[in-house]
């Protein structure tokens, strides 16, 4: 891939993961964004969307205004009153290899673990090969013993130029549970398909399954970005 691929690229996956923060909003979920870097987020605050995709200001506007949709740059306060936590960083390509770089992604989880007050439920929503989450699950339960982590994935798969219909009208959603915690999943279980309650109410299929199964190629999406 050419390097100016590369860089559409990686501009699209940070519109997808743009997108997916504040479309949860827009299915009336409460939502705080932390995003590191003073000058974005006076931004983010001012109202200023430093991507494109239609519709997607207008649904940031209403949210602001509605009270269900915050922006901050501290992560303790941030977490201190939720459930949920997504992990949405980027996962550059490797030079050389090819391969994901995780880096983003792990130091997300040790600062979550760090920060946190009380036992969360942790998704990957970022673009994360296969044993991701249970990385991301090991470094939860080593860094913070004393709490109860919930873990679980929750692929993003937008295609430019319509990500807010694939987000508000998908073929289906997938999410893939970590069962060999104490609870065996039931949290995260629970809270994924609460979050999600909005699009069951309109028949889209949810389809919950162990970490195993996700890397089936039936669990493959419909809908790619790609």
């Amino acid at each position: 891939m050419r390097e100016r691929d590369h860089a559409h690229s990686d501009d699209w996956r940070r519109l997808c993961r743009t997108c997916i923060r504040r479309l949860f909003c827009g299915i009336r979920n409460r939502s705080r964004y932390r995003r590191g870097g003073s000058g974005k987020l006076a931004a983010l605050k001012a109202g200023a969307i430093p991507i494109y995709e239609p519709g997607l200001d207008k649904i940031v506007s209403d949210n602001v205004a509605a009270g269900r949709l915050s922006f901050t740059d501290e992560l303790a306060s941030a977490i201190d009153a939720v459930d949920a936590v997504f992990i949405a960083v980027g996962t550059p390509t490797r030079r050389g290899d090819g391969h994901a770089d995780l880096t983003y992604v792990y130091e997300a989880t040790r600062q979550i673990a760090r920060h946190a007050r009380k036992g969360l439920l942790v998704v990957t929503k970022s673009t994360v090969p296969v044993g991701t989450g249970r990385e991301v699950a090991r470094i939860l339960r080593e860094e913070r013993p004393d709490l109860s982590f919930s873990v679980a994935s929750n692929p993003e798969f937008l295609r430019e130029g319509n990500a807010i219909g694939d987000f508000m009208r998908p073929d289906r959603v997938i999410i893939g549970i970590d069962e060999t915690g104490p609870d065996k999943g039931e949290i995260a279980n629970a809270l994924m398909r609460q979050l999600y309650r909005p699009l069951y109410l309109i028949e889209t299929p949810i389809v919950m399954t162990g970490w195993r199964q996700l890397s089936s190629p039936n669990m493959r999406p419909t809908r790619s970005s790609r």
